[in-house]
Parts: C-alpha cells; sequence; structure tokens
C-alpha cells in the first residue's frame, strides 16, 4: 500500500487522479476498523490531514464546513445552542471524536452518522471537487446504508466541504434530539419487564 502526503488540495486529487484505488484518509475511524477486518485493502491512502482548506469552518453569510473538521473541534468551538453541537456530542469516546472528521461522517453515509440528520435538516449541500472541473453539489441524504454520497465514492469527486446558508440575525437551531431517543421514537416504546 502507497501512503501519498498532499500539502493542498490540487496535489490530493492529483495523486488519486493518477493512481488506482485510493482512498482518502483524514481520520481513519471507519477505514481502519475495515482494514483491520479484512474488508478494505486499498492500493493507495491519500492522508488529508495536511490540507488546510479541508479543516476551514467559516461563517460568513453561509456557514462552510470543511472535510476535514474534527468533532472535537466542533465541540470547542459551535455555539452552546446548536444542534450540531449536540450532534457531535453523540459520537463515540472523546478518542473518536478528537480524529473523526465531517467528511468521513458524512462521505460514509451511515445509519450512524450522527451529523448527516443535522446537515439534511439544515438543507445543507456537499461541495465536491474534481482534477479537471468546478465543484458540484449534491444533496445531503442518507440511504440508511453504508453506501456512499452521491458522487463521493468516486475518486474524481471526493468531498471538500458541506455548506448551507447562515439563517437569518436572531433565528435560533433546535437542539437535536440524541440518536437514543431517535431510535426509540422509531422501535415504538420500551415495554417495561
Amino acid at each position: 500500500m502507497d501512503v501519498v502526503l498532499p500539502l493542498t488540495l490540487g496535489e490530493a486529487l492529483e495523486a488519486m487522479a493518477e493512481r488506482a484505488d485510493p482512498r482518502p484518509i483524514a481520520g481513519g475511524t471507519d477505514l481502519m476498523v475495515a482494514m483491520n477486518r479484512g474488508r478494505e485493502r486499498p492500493g493507495t491512502v491519500v492522508d488529508l490531514t495536511r490540507i488546510d482548506e479541508l479543516s476551514a469552518w467559516a461563517h460568513n453569510g453561509q456557514e462552510r464546513l470543511g472535510a476535514g473538521v474534527t468533532y472535537a473541534r466542533i465541540e470547542a468551538d459551535a455555539d452552546p445552542d446548536d444542534a450540531l453541537l449536540q450532534a457531535a456530542r453523540a459520537v463515540g469516546s472523546p478518542q473518536i471524536r478528537a480524529r473523526g472528521t465531517v467528511g468521513g461522517n458524512i462521505g460514509t453515509a451511515s445509519p450512524a452518522g450522527d451529523l448527516l440528520p443535522v446537515r439534511a435538516a439544515r438543507d445543507a449541500d456537499i461541495e465536491l471537487v474534481s482534477t479537471g472541473g468546478r465543484p458540484r453539489s449534491a444533496p445531503t441524504t442518507s440511504s440508511g446504508s453504508r453506501s456512499r454520497c452521491p458522487g463521493a465514492s468516486r475518486p474524481a469527486y471526493p468531498m471538500c466541504r458541506s455548506r448551507r446558508r447562515s439563517p437569518p440575525s436572531g433565528s435560533r437551531t433546535r437542539r437535536a434530539r440524541s440518536r437514543r431517543s431517535l431510535t426509540r421514537t422509531a422501535e415504538g416504546p420500551r415495554s417495561r419487564a
């Protein structure tokens, strides 16, 4: 397995276009589990952690949440009443929150994707990038399986960021219900034995 350490998004895209079976990685929380279980053996791993653009989180009329932003950063920087903060806190252990990223959470479309409902409720889209063209957008949707978001699994279109229009000033985002309470709601009330 080859490991590529690009410093820019352009370098990462070139590396992915030139190699067979490239896998972008930032947190690696899903990929490492799959590799340890023998389910995945990528030919090339493209480490995205050195690309500053992917770690950006901007709030200038449009929230732009870079694919490399970790749950721990969301916990540290989000408004206390923000549903995004509540979703980030629902993710695994502190170790997972320190490494897991927005791009990995949204890109795998896992049923445990805690950020997906918040981003979808906010009508956020996903910006996908390619070597030869302009970025393109895809809606934040979840299939309920571990399939990738539209276009995100193709090496020519890795996820760059999730973005949404900022809410009008003075508006508040309601807190997200925990995944556990949503699961109970979907299953119906639990019986007590």
